[in-house]
């Protein structure tokens, strides 16, 4: 019994066909040129970003205590963060960027 659904759509920056997970779950190999979309995010990835915001951070002189007072997110989720072990979406990104006065971007650059 198979409910994948593929998702077919052209990259317009890379010109490549990007197709969803579950499209490789019921198929033997992938189609040429193809790129996978919707991986989760490896542990060495996520460190880019909490190793940058931790760098941030640091710089701007504030400790996880001081983030968990402005912001409101737990400490241990800062922690979790910042070593890669949890991950994080794309709003909580850009909240804890401007947090420590950090152009996104800056934060997920290896």
């Amino acid at each position: 019994m198979s409910f994948a659904i593929m998702v077919r759509n052209l990259d317009p920056i890379n010109k490549k066909v990007l197709f969803n997970a579950n499209y490789y779950m019921n198929q033997k190999k992938a189609p040429e040129g193809a790129v996978l979309i919707d991986r989760p995010a490896t542990k060495e990835e996520r460190l880019i970003f909490g190793r940058n915001l931790r760098e941030a951070r640091r710089a701007a002189g504030l400790t996880q205590r001081d983030i968990t007072r402005m912001a409101g997110y737990a400490q241990s989720f800062i922690s979790d963060v910042e070593t890669g072990a949890c991950a994080i979406n794309i709003d909580n990104m850009g909240a804890l960027a401007r947090l420590v006065d950090v152009p996104l971007w800056k934060l997920l650059k290896p």
